[in-house]
């Protein structure tokens, strides 16, 4: 279901229009009926292409997640929240306690009707103390965006457990790495590496065993 516009004025809050197109300055909160809504101090509205354009910088919270950028671009139409600079994304705990996740990168789109996020440069994401790193990476989610289903990483990829734990999953680095996960959204189910000198260390009884090849799988 897209979202809808619902520009909350607070006191403050100046409001100027042209044909098609307003523009919100001052303590201003965007309100979309799927439960998004974003602070900012400027904000214009576009009908013509439901696009909301933030040039400043906001914030945002739906359900379990938040976040922050310099810029923004929400399109009504389709659900897609861009984060244009400096983006930050928060994730509070399930009812179980897990899956808390803190994420940055140069530039985050989230796609909530499409269930999925796109996090561009600089990728770091920490993930109940596992921190992973990637230029690029596609987060797949599952239809009620609540857990992760699979994991795109790309360029300069790695993924690192916590420290000091036991039964923790085995550490990688790789040009490319796809992760698919249990129905949890956190327990691994498979994992594929690409690229020249990918490399897996598993923990054992016997300690640390290094696994290095083009393509791991």
């Amino acid at each position: 279901t897209s979202a809808e516009m619902v520009t909350k004025n607070t006191p403050g809050t100046a409001v100027s229009s042209i044909p098609e197109e307003t523009k919100f300055t001052g303590n201003v909160i965007v309100k979309a009926s799927d439960g998004l809504e974003l602070h900012t101090e400027e904000a214009t509205h576009t009908d013509a292409d439901g696009l909301t354009d933030i040039p400043g910088k906001v914030t945002f919270k739906r359900d379990r997640l938040s976040g922050t950028s310099v810029g923004a671009i929400y399109d009504h139409t389709y659900d897609v929240l861009s984060l244009l600079s400096a983006a930050t994304i928060d994730t509070t705990p399930n009812p179980q306690g897990l899956n808390v996740l803190h994420a940055t990168a140069r530039t985050i789109n989230i796609a909530r009707a499409d269930h999925y996020v796109r996090l561009d440069d600089d990728v770091l994401m920490v993930r109940d103390g596992e921190t992973i790193r990637a230029n690029h990476a596609m987060v797949f989610l599952t239809p009620d965006n609540n857990n992760m289903q699979m994991m795109e990483l790309r360029g300069k990829s790695s993924v690192v457990p916590p420290a000091g734990k036991a039964d923790t999953p085995p550490e990688l680095h790789a040009d490319a790495i796809n992760l698919e996960f249990q129905p949890d959204g956190r327990t691994l189910r498979h994992s594929q590496l690409a690229g020249a000198g990918s490399t897996v260390v598993m923990a054992d009884t016997e300690g640390l065993r290094t696994v290095t090849g083009d393509d791991i799988d």
